[in-house]
């Protein structure tokens, strides 16, 4: 009487071709997650740059004095001073005890006042263009201040060398 069974053979091919299946799913999946973690730190980066530019851009806007000193920017809205320290590494944006730290490195930076563009990098500016690294991506974010009379009177008061 003959069994209905498999042959050592084909259970060696079988545990084989499982191996083989095994494997390449496996592979599949640590592909998969590599892609999706260098889409995270990509996805991180582009956040950081345009949150960067958007707070940037607010804080300009709202200011009623703005100063670049040395490698520091100091937007006054009203009493508060937020201040952008412009390291090589990373700008630091505190403002109160609160401090943002941004990871991109600051290639440059230049202010301007009415389209000129301020001396030794002091003084008070309606404008700053910054040149940032993220990544491999050089970009640029630009942020403009809009200044009334009344405001420019009283800066031209506060510090007449500057203007």
């Amino acid at each position: 009487m003959r069994l209905n069974a498999f042959t050592l053979l084909e259970t060696m091919m079988a545990m084989a071709l499982s191996a083989v299946v095994i494997s390449a799913a496996y592979l599949t999946l640590q592909v998969i997650q590599r892609q999706q973690q260098a889409s995270l730190r990509s996805l991180s980066s582009v956040t950081q740059v345009s949150t960067l530019q958007w707070v940037l851009a607010r804080d300009f806007r709202q200011s009623t004095h703005v100063r670049l000193t040395g490698q520091r920017l100091l937007c006054q809205q009203g009493e508060t001073v937020i201040e952008y320290d412009l390291l090589d590494s990373c700008i630091v944006r505190q403002q109160h005890l609160v401090q943002d730290t941004f990871q991109v490195r600051v290639l440059d930076y230049a202010g301007y006042f009415k389209t000129a563009p301020v001396s030794n990098k002091l003084g008070t500016i309606d404008e700053v263009v910054l040149t940032v690294c993220s990544r491999q991506d050089t970009l640029v974010l630009e942020a403009a201040a809009w200044y009334d009379t009344q405001q420019l009177l009283e800066m031209g008061r506060a510090q007449p060398a500057t203007l």
